[in-house]
Formats: structure tokens, sequence, C-alpha cells
């Protein structure tokens, strides 16, 4: 016997009044070598069917009255000289094993026709069916069978595998192997620490055939109105959600996906993942590109892959603002390498980064417009989170600096004029703002680049020396001064905007900052009410939509603390700030109520009367009938 398979061959209880013939015939052809009388659950016949048959077939369904409910009869059978061919099936045209697919064809005709009869068709097939009818894969079925049939029929009392929930992932991941084409995306190094994280909390499964997969997993559907529902299945006592991610949906080029299906790997010989390159790609293309926030754990997961890629020995990723510097280079010429491109996501609940995929166009732009050199991302975690890309390049002169580029008009125009006003008063403690251009389609300002850490992460990990705190004083005492003597309110003086460099203390980020005596909202932070509440942050201002720089650099010097030896210079510095709280103040206070003024409607017959609304130079208004009748400015 070369090369054997084994076949199912299934009589539904419909087609057992030809039980004895069939098995008669059967045996003129191949070899029995175990049958089953299979007995179903009656409030579990629609649903196996729909899992069998990876389709929808509610509770008496034509499938069901057609070939009946329960007890149908399974034959185990050998095909000592498999032939295969191409035929015609419902599905279309197939390469199928003849033997069994014309026996199976002779069969519903001796039933008098549809289906009451069914076989498999391939040794996939077989694979597929078994684990499902059996619990048994194509190999351990294979090694579960007798070397002769004894001729009897074992009655069976069972469900389709997974009916009533799963006995544990392992079993769920034994099955998936046998039935669907599928890749766990990522954290299947440790499920239990994934499946009880915060930042994570469900299984993410990319699949080939979504409908089917989504039956074979089985569950209950949740968020069904979104374009990925989570299914939550049963795994002992506990309840897991699954994330589907259907393969047409576009989460990356298909080429890429082709390819990732196709060199895929087994993590503990159960679970189908990546193989290590496309998993490093992978995690950085979904932390960049599809995330807002990257997961904590994300950091370590990506390092570690880096080492087992051997990329430590050509990169030294210290040299790198972040980690993700590094990483977003090296994805990108991945992508380039293997022609693989960005893609949006069909999926309209995954995050697509514009500002990242669209780098390359700003980089170019930079580039070929104004002569820099070597244009790169920096602090690319953080990108997504913010308004900007950060960039950092070398402009003609070799002058390496800090870009930062947005699709957002007007505000690095007032970022750099707010900046210049006070590195001119004081180069020490305020950084160089060199470049910027602010027209329809291009934005971007330039830092002369500076070296440092913010005074938030240096005080998480550092202790202060009574003489950089003595120097911290001083710092902060002059950033005040020039604040104090210009005309720019700052409004967002947090630890984070503050950066030690070169032993100093600089104030850093005039993107928001505003003149006193010409206060001007800039017009897009009118339009994100949101964004202008969390300006400043709560621990940083007196109260929202007001903004005291005065207030938050007291609020600097409470966190920088002091001690015996800078005790009287601490509370001279404290006490002149704090005696200049409320004579430098920016306030829209007023926009506390401007959802009640911006959209309040009054109608007669559906006609509005009345509309309030806060204009961007601060003006309540009314109108009737859509007429101006009163202007009123607001403090």
């Amino acid at each position: 016997m070369k090369n054997p398979e084994i076949h199912l061959i299934v009589l539904w209880a419909n087609a057992r009044y030809k039980e004895n013939e069939i098995i008669e015939d059967v045996k003129s052809h191949l070899d029995i070598m175990a049958a089953y009388d299979v007995h179903w659950s009656c409030d579990c016949v629609s649903d196996n069917f729909s899992r069998f048959y990876g389709v929808n077939l509610p509770n008496r369904s034509e499938k069901e009255k057609e070939c009946g409910t329960t007890g149908f009869l399974l034959l185990v059978v050998r095909d000592n000289k498999p032939k295969y061919e191409m035929v015609e099936t419902s599905r279309g045209h197939e390469r199928v094993n003849v033997n069994i697919f014309s026996l199976k064809q002779k069969y519903r005709q001796w039933t008098r026709g549809g289906h009451k009869i069914h076989t498999t068709n391939s040794v996939n097939e077989t694979n597929h069916d078994s684990a499902l009818l059996l619990g048994l894969n194509y190999d351990d079925l294979k090694k579960s069978l007798p070397k002769k049939w004894d001729g009897k029929v074992k009655t069976v009392h069972r469900d389709i595998t997974g009916a009533h929930g799963w006995d544990s992932l392992k079993q769920f991941f034994y099955t998936l192997n046998a039935t669907t084409d599928y890749i766990v995306l990522r954290g299947f190094e440790n499920l239990e620490q994934t499946l009880n994280s915060s930042e994570h909390g469900d299984i993410d499964i990319m699949v080939q055939n979504y409908d089917a997969a989504r039956w074979i997993v089985g569950g209950q559907a949740h968020f069904t109105d979104r374009p990925r529902p989570h299914y939550l299945i049963k795994v002992k006592d506990k309840g897991i959600y699954i994330d589907l991610w259907d393969i047409n949906n576009n989460y990356h080029d298909k080429k890429w996906d082709n390819n990732i299906f196709k060199t895929f790997e087994y993590y503990g010989n159960v679970i189908r993942v990546p193989n290590t390159e496309n998993y490093f790609y992978m995690l950085i293309y979904h932390c960049l590109i599809n995330k807002q926030k990257i997961a904590s754990d994300y950091y370590d997961k990506i390092a570690d892959l880096f080492k087992k890629l051997k990329l430590d020995k050509k990169y030294d990723v210290k040299k790198y603002a972040s980690p993700f510097d590094l990483y977003f280079q090296l994805l990108t010429g991945f992508m380039n390498k293997n022609n693989y491109n960005f893609t949006r996501p069909d999926d309209t609940s995954v995050y697509y980064s514009e500002k990242l995929v669209k780098f390359n166009e700003y980089k170019k732009y930079l580039e070929s417009n104004f002569g820099f050199k070597n244009v790169q991302t920096v602090y690319t975690d953080s990108v997504n989170a913010a308004y900007n890309v950060f960039a950092s390049g070398y402009d003609t002169d070799g002058t390496r600096m800090f870009i930062k580029i947005s699709d957002i008009p007007g505000i690095y125009v007032n970022e750099y004029q707010m900046g210049k006003i006070l590195y001119d008063m004081d180069k020490v403690h305020f950084i160089r703002p060199m470049y910027y251009r602010d027209c329809p389609n291009e934005h971007f300002v330039a830092y002369e680049w500076t070296e440092g850490e913010n005074l938030h992460e240096f005080l998480k990990t550092h202790k202060l020396s009574d003489k950089q705190r003595n120097i911290w004083l001083d710092d902060i005492y002059q950033i005040f001064k020039c604040l104090k003597d210009s005309d720019v309110v700052h409004r967002d003086i947090t630890l984070k905007n503050l950066v030690l460099s070169g032993g100093r203390v600089k104030l850093i980020d005039f993107q928001l900052a505003v003149r006193k005596s010409n206060y001007k909202e800039l017009d897009f932070l009118i339009k994100t009410k949101g964004f202008l509440y969390g300006l400043g942050t709560p621990e940083f201002r007196e109260k929202p939509y007001r903004w005291d720089d005065a207030y938050s650099l007291c609020k600097v010097l409470e966190c920088i603390g002091t001690n015996k030896s800078c005790e009287t210079k601490y509370n001279n510095i404290y006490n002149e700030i704090k005696s200049y709280i409320g004579q430098k103040v920016i306030s829209c206070e007023y926009l506390s109520n401007t959802k009640i003024k911006r959209n309040l409607k009054y109608t007669i017959f559906g006609i509005p009367i009345y509309r309030h609304y806060v204009s961007n130079n601060n003006y309540l208004k009314v109108d009737l009938f859509g007429i101006r009748v009163f202007k009123y400015k607001l403090k």
C-alpha cells in the first residue's frame, strides 16, 4: 500500500435506511477501519450543523429536514490507492480524491438525491471533519485506528468539538489547527498574562476564511455593530474574548499577509504564529500604524525580537531618543525591500496613523525644498498621541535640528514667534528656534537640537543633590523673570516641558503660547475644546481654561522641593513668584458653559428661533430667524 489515505463517510440520519447496502458496497472499494453511531444533543443540532459546515443554519433548517437531526452513521475508511482529479463540486472545480467522490455521488443517488451523504474529498477535509466530529485531527485519528475493523458500530454521544465550551486553550488551538487557516497575531508567549492584562485582554487571531473560522471558534458574538465583533468563548469555567481579524480587511499589504501565512511557525507545538522576522515587524506596525498609544509590554517584546534577529549587532539602539525611532526606520526599510505598502484597514475600529505613513513625503519635502539632510523620526512612540510628527535632521550648515511637522495650519508661526521672543531674551533657559514654514500644505518648525531629559523623567530616577537644587532654583527664577518681562504666556508649564540640558533647566514647547496684550485663541484650539480643557494639566494649573505661568512655576517648585541648605533661597523665590499669581492670566473660563451657548436652539414648528454660540474672537451671539440681533463681548 503506497500512501494510503484515511477518509470519512457520513450517512446522516435520513440516509440510514440504506445503511447495510452502503456498508457492503464500501467494503468492496475501501477498508472500513471504524464505525460510529453518533448522537447529538437535541438542543445543539442546528449549532452543530452550522459549525460543521461553516454557515448559519438556524433551528429546523432545510438541512435538518433533509438530513435528519441525530443518530447518524460515521464510517472511517482507508483508501489504499488514492487518485486525484479536478471535478466540479458545489463550490466550483476542486482537486479531489475521485475514488471517494464517486462513491459519494453513487450513494446520494441511492438515497434519492440531495445531500444526505457526506464524504471527505481530501486529507485536509478529513482533518477538518474528524477534529469536529471526533475531536481527533488526521494524524491522531490514524494512530487510533485498529489494524482491522471488528465489524461493530460504536455508539457515541458527543456534539461538535467546542459546542459546550473548550476544555483548555490547547484543545481550542488543536481544533483550529485542523480546521482553519489562522495566525495568532501577538501575545501568544504568555496567553494567561495577555488575557489578564488591562491593556490587552483578548486573543487576536487573523484568519483566511472569516465566516468559517467564526463558526469553529463558536461562542457568543459581542459588539456586533462593529466591523470586527469579539467572540466570547468559554474555556473551562472562564470567559475569554477572541478577536477575529479577517485577512480581507487590509490590515496589512495582501502580499505581506500571504507571506505571514506561508511562513508561520508553531509556538509550543500548538499555536500558529508568525515567524520571528514577520512578528518583529508586525508588532512595530501594530504599535506605530494601528495604535495611538503603545502598550507598555511591547517595549520589552520588541527589544527581545530585535536581539533574536541579531539586529543589535548592526544597530546601537542607545543612539536613538526612543528605540521606536530605530524600529520605524527598520520597518520602512523592510516594507520597501519587500515591496509592501502601508494599507488603510477596511475595519474602521482600527486606528491608522496618517502622520507616520506620510512621513516619507514629509522627509522628501524637507530634504528637497530646504536642503535638510538625514531627516528621521524621533520620539516616534509618542507621535500618535500628539498632533505633530517629531523628526531630526541637519541643515546646510551641519546644525542638527529638532523638527515638528503637522497638517494643522497656523500653529508653527505662533510657536516660532513666541519661542524667539524668549530665546532672544535668554539663550540659556530657552531653546533656539531656527526655521518655520506655514503655508497651505506645508507646516513645520525647526529648533536647534538640544540633548536633555525632561524633569518629570529625571525626578523619577534621580535624587537631587544640594548643588543641583540650587542651580534649578536659579533657573526657574530666571525663566519666571523672562516670562514676567515678556508679553508671552506659555500656558503649558509642566515638568515634561522643562528640560535638563547641560546642567541647566530650559523651558520648551511654545506651540500653544499666546500674547497677553493681544490674546487671540489659535483657530484649531477653538475647534477642540477638549484639548483646551486639558492644557496645563490639572497638577499645574489653578482651574480649567485659566492659565497662569506664575501659578504653574510654583507647582514646579513644589515638585523640586527644598532642604535646609537652600530653604531661605527656595522660600524667597517661591514667595516672589507666588506674589505674581493672578497678574498675568489668560482666561477662557466662559468655555465651561460653551456647550450650552454654542448649540442651544429653540424651535417653533421645527423652525430655529435662537441659536447661541461662541465665535473665535470670544463673543456671545444671538440669532433670531437667522438674523443677528445681539452680540456681547465675553471677558
